[in-house]
């Protein structure tokens, strides 16, 4: 996106993870309020929320969703954070893209990362995900999907 473009991410029935590959923008939504992110950064997005993005500087993203995972192990993954889960709901997790994670998702960018088209690449992004970041990091920043989980 160039510098200074102003537009909406599709509002979707899934939660997205919404990594900046390069550059800084902003998040707004009434119910999701307002959220800048720097390069390098990634945030969880909502299901069923009108979301403005708008830049700052050229910038680069990929959402990726992280609904629905086929994987046995993300499942069970997701099942043990629900269950060991006391932190408290935190909607404004935004952690860093360490550089393994920024190696696959700038390989992954140049294809269309959709639950219609190569739907094991969430998988396997939430598998790097779970190798990379600690166990606090990933409650909070899963925080909204965990409350939410039906045990």
């Amino acid at each position: 996106m160039k510098r200074g473009n102003v537009g909406r991410l599709d509002n979707m029935d899934k939660y997205r993870l919404f990594f900046l590959l390069e550059g800084k923008v902003y998040l707004s939504g009434k119910e999701y309020g307002i959220h800048i992110l720097q390069e390098k950064e990634f945030i969880l997005i909502p299901p069923n929320t009108d979301i403005q993005i708008g830049t700052f500087v050229p910038s680069r993203y990929a959402l990726v969703c992280c609904n629905n995972f086929r994987n046995f192990h993300n499942k069970e993954y997701l099942q043990e954070l629900h269950s060991s889960y006391k932190c408290h709901y935190s909607r404004k997790a935004i952690l860093p893209i360490r550089e393994k994670l920024g190696v696959l998702l700038n390989n992954f960018s140049v294809y269309s990362i959709t639950d219609y088209q190569f739907s094991t690449i969430h998988d396997t992004i939430f598998v790097i995900l779970r190798s990379l970041y600690t166990t606090e990091e990933m409650a909070s920043l899963l925080s909204p999907i965990l409350v939410n989980r039906k045990s």
